[in-house]
């Protein structure tokens, strides 16, 4: 049961960063880090878990960039 909540409260943030990249103008930054949490998700990690490290998979190749 809570698999089910934390699964629906992550789908819920992809669905807001989705609705985000739709009115905003997005950056590359904003759709690598949404399609990395929906690759890691199909992969079969837990959907929380995928957008947290996918923000900090982003965060990391922003700090490479800028190098």
């Amino acid at each position: 049961m809570f698999k089910f909540i934390e699964n629906a409260v992550a789908d819920h943030r992809i669905r807001k960063i989705e609705s985000e990249l739709e009115r905003d103008n997005a950056t590359m930054g904003d759709i690598y880090e949404l399609n990395t949490a929906m690759k890691l998700t199909k992969e079969g990690m837990n959907a929380g878990e995928a957008i947290d490290m996918a923000a900090e998979m982003r965060a990391n190749a922003e700090c490479i960039e800028a190098e």
